[in-house]
């Protein structure tokens, strides 16, 4: 009975540790599907690519792939201030848009798709980056 007991303690502590592992884990999934479904990826961890632009205000992500009038595309974004000075890819990122172009970026971020509006801009929904995983500058 012992055994038995130490085995499923075992199996237990295991089940938690990888249903832990796997929660960690981005969604990967195109940027115009989360806009489309706010609600299903609201504060969910994604990996995705967008273009971002700096305005006046705010910096903005968003996906010229997206249908017209297909929701709101244009959502707020933020980084960690650290990253514009401290990682590669977020030197070339500062890069691009301090000359005015727009960069595409692979992202892992967290989703806020309910509760805004967010940013300088007002949008609708925010993108907080985890990890940029690339940065291309596009020019305009």
């Amino acid at each position: 009975m012992r055994l038995i007991s130490i085995v499923l303690v075992a199996s237990s502590s295991a089940i938690c540790f990888a249903t832990t592992q796997a929660s960690d884990q981005p969604i990967r999934v195109s940027f115009c599907e989360v806009i489309s479904a706010p609600k299903t990826y609201d504060q969910k961890l994604i990996e995705t690519r967008i273009l971002l632009d700096q305005t006046e205000h705010a910096l903005t992500a968003y996906d010229s792939n997206c249908k017209p009038g297909q929701d709101d595309t244009q959502t707020a974004a933020s980084l960690p201030d650290s990253w514009w000075t401290k990682s590669k890819e977020g030197k070339k990122l500062y890069s691009i848009l301090k000359h005015n172009h727009t960069a595409e970026a692979d992202v892992v971020a967290t989703f806020d798709g309910a509760g805004g509006p967010y940013g300088g801009d007002l949008t609708p929904f925010r993108l907080t980056v985890q990890r940029l995983l690339s940065v291309v500058e596009i020019r305009k």
